[in-house]
């Protein structure tokens, strides 16, 4: 809950220096990075073959 919290502090802070599409464009990016970080470093198997990635799109 805190850091659900914390996340509008954050937004209010980051408004204020940077224009709304680019302050969001930074969101995203960082949360990308941050996802791309955690399924790096956990062990699991990484789909294979396009069938395999076909059904992400479902």
């Amino acid at each position: 809950m805190a850091i659900y919290g914390a996340c509008f502090v954050g937004i209010q802070i980051g408004l204020r220096d940077a224009p709304a599409l680019w302050f969001a464009a930074l969101r995203a990016i960082v949360a990308g990075s941050a996802l791309l970080a955690v399924a790096g470093v956990q062990p699991r198997p990484v789909p294979s073959g396009g069938r395999a990635w076909g059904l992400f799109k479902a």
